[in-house]
């Protein structure tokens, strides 16, 4: 029997990228304090999402998960390097809308990788939480000399 999946594990993580997009895609926009609390408020709730999904996985997983998001910002990145300006001209598309989807998904890729970079530091520290650090062991031990 081939084993399925009821319900896809990565429909949290894409809604946490998908609320740091939006909150990454606004922000610049929105100059007022109530543009900001709105876009911080998507912001909180993508890392809810992606706390949520970061839960269910594997560390193998997350520490993957984390160095592609990684890759991909660093990939986007680029983008700034040329400029958004010439990236929206050599794209079909509204200038602003280019500027705008870029932004939203750097801002999606940098927060999705340092929040996922953060989770895996959490459990990494969780895991060592009941065993002694190897300093503590050379301390505790008999030396006969």
């Amino acid at each position: 029997m081939i084993p399925t999946l009821e319900r896809s594990e990565r429909s949290r993580l894409a809604l946490a990228l998908g609320f740091f997009a939006v909150a990454g895609a606004t922000n610049p926009s929105l100059d007022s304090g109530v543009g900001t609390v709105v876009a911080t408020s998507f912001a909180v709730v993508g890392v809810y999402a992606l706390a949520r999904h970061a839960r269910t996985i594997s560390r193998k997983r997350l520490a993957i998960l984390s160095i592609g998001l990684w890759c991909a910002f660093l990939v986007l990145s680029l983008a700034y390097l040329v400029g958004l300006e010439t990236v929206a001209t050599s794209t079909p598309g509204g200038r602003t809308t280019t500027i705008a989807l870029v932004e939203g998904v750097t801002w999606s890729m940098l927060l999705g990788a340092g929040g996922s970079t953060a989770f895996l530091g959490f459990r990494e520290l969780g895991a060592q939480r009941g065993s002694e650090s190897p300093e503590e062991q050379v301390l505790d031990q008999d030396l006969d000399l």
